[in-house]
């Protein structure tokens, strides 16, 4: 019974490494995606393993420069997710300018095709060139276990990736043509001057100003002044004459004001001078 279970390794061991022959001899390539941005956008670039192939160990990394890119999330991809439950994964964005992606599995081989993970770039603003993403292998290589190492470097296939910088277009705005203005003739009314109407002439009423005849002003009667001496009076032989007044016939025109007075003096006048007469008679 021991014999046939030593029989039985030693012919699964002799098969295993006739197989390791056909492992070596798949190849893998190796790539990183291509993307278009613009300076200030994100970008994210798949890295991908593409062919038939097994490995137990892989060792590889993106370079990228620096000054123009930074990684702002490093995610496993679909292909990185399908790995062996014992394998050791390995991804590393702390070195500026650099992204390693790695894998050991310790018992089952790493196989397949697809996404190993993906890397989102961020763009500088100041960036106006393509920035090339570099896809380097350093370790790839199949181990079983009990076996030899064997390196599989030889048929591995690198294919660089590129972040195409996209320059800003100016936005330039057609020319605002504004229509011609054109203004309407001006037409102005014709002048009509109203007729001229001359007011009629009146002419003022003659107001004749009113006759006003001055005041009679009497002239003052002056008393001569009386003496102590006796006047004597003028003796005459001859009698006075007596005035005869002869009545006018036809009616006396009416004795105004002023004559009435004129005759009142010479009456008193004549009074006096008869007193006076008198008297001289009678001495």
């Amino acid at each position: 019974m021991k014999k046939f279970f030593a029989l039985l390794v030693s012919l699964l061991m002799v098969l295993g490494l006739v197989a390791i022959p056909a492992f070596a001899e798949g190849e893998a390539t190796f790539s990183a995606g291509t993307a278009t941005a613009k300076p200030g956008d994100d970008v994210v670039i798949p890295v991908s393993i593409d062919g038939d192939f097994q490995c137990h160990g892989l060792n590889m990394e993106v370079l990228y420069d620096a000054e123009k890119l930074t990684v702002t999330t490093l995610a496993p991809g679909a292909l990185f997710n399908a790995r062996p439950w014992d394998a050791t994964p390995v991804l590393d964005k702390s070195i500026p300018g650099h992204v390693k992606v790695g894998v050991i599995c310790p018992t089952e081989p790493f196989t397949g095709s697809g996404v190993i993970c993906n890397i989102t770039f961020h763009v500088a603003d100041d960036c106006t060139e393509d920035v090339p993403l570099e896809v380097v292998v350093h370790e790839y290589y199949l181990l079983p276990v009990g076996g030899a190492k064997v390196d599989l470097l030889d048929v591995a296939t690198c294919e660089n990736g590129l972040v195409e910088i996209e320059a800003d277009t100016p936005v330039t705005e057609p020319p605002v043509t504004e229509p011609p203005v054109t203004e309407p003739p001006v037409t102005e009314p014709p002048v009509t001057e109203p007729p001229v109407t001359e007011p009629p002439v009146t002419e003022p009423p003659v107001t004749e100003p009113p006759v006003t005849e001055p005041p009679v002003t009497e002239p003052p009667v002056t008393e001569p002044p009386a003496t102590d001496e006796p006047v004597e009076p003028i003796v005459t032989d001859e009698p006075a004459p007596v005035e005869t007044t002869e009545p006018a016939p036809g009616p006396k025109p009416p004795v105004t004001g002023a004559a009435s007075l004129i005759g009142l003096s010479i009456v008193a006048i004549a009074a006096g001078a008869g007193i006076v007469i008198f008297r001289k008679k009678e001495d």
